[in-house]
């Protein structure tokens, strides 16, 4: 069989330059690593935050449904008022036309009736006197018999 010795020589030197360029890599390699964890902490705590004010917020809107709900309950509560006294002032403007149509035709009526006129007996005409011929000073009460 065939032996290969490798021998040493200058190489040594590349050899440990290579060994430093390797422990710098390293060291490059923990210092990112170690940067790259300060930022992964810090994101941790920026998500931490962010989910906190999410699920406040959560809980504002959750309440302003409930309140959005209760209003929309309450608009239509007063709707159905509303309508309901729509309906009861159009019902008595009705009423109010249905009198009104019937004084006018009772007016009408009269009218018609008072147009054709009456055969009426004439006044007797008198002369302003007083009922008797006798003119009379005061009487029994007064001093007079």
């Amino acid at each position: 069989m065939t032996e290969i010795h490798v021998e040493q020589s200058a190489g040594g030197e590349e050899e440990d330059l290579a060994q430093e360029l390797a422990g710098h890599e390293a060291s490059m390699a923990a210092g990112a690593a170690e940067v790259h964890e300060e930022s992964a902490e810090e994101a941790a705590a920026e998500a931490e935050a962010a989910a906190a004010t999410a699920a406040e917020a959560a809980m504002v809107n959750a309440a302003s449904v409930g309140a959005a709900e209760s209003a929309a309950a309450s608009a239509a509560e007063s709707a159905a008022v509303a309508d309901t006294g729509a309906q009861a002032i159009a019902q008595a403007l009705q009423a109010q036309t249905a009198v009104l149509e019937s004084f006018m035709s009772e007016l009408r009526e009269s009218r018609q009736g008072s147009a054709l006129p009456e055969k009426k007996t004439p006044v007797k005409q008198t002369t302003d006197r007083s009922p008797s011929g006798k003119q009379r000073r005061g009487g029994w009460y007064y001093g007079k018999k």
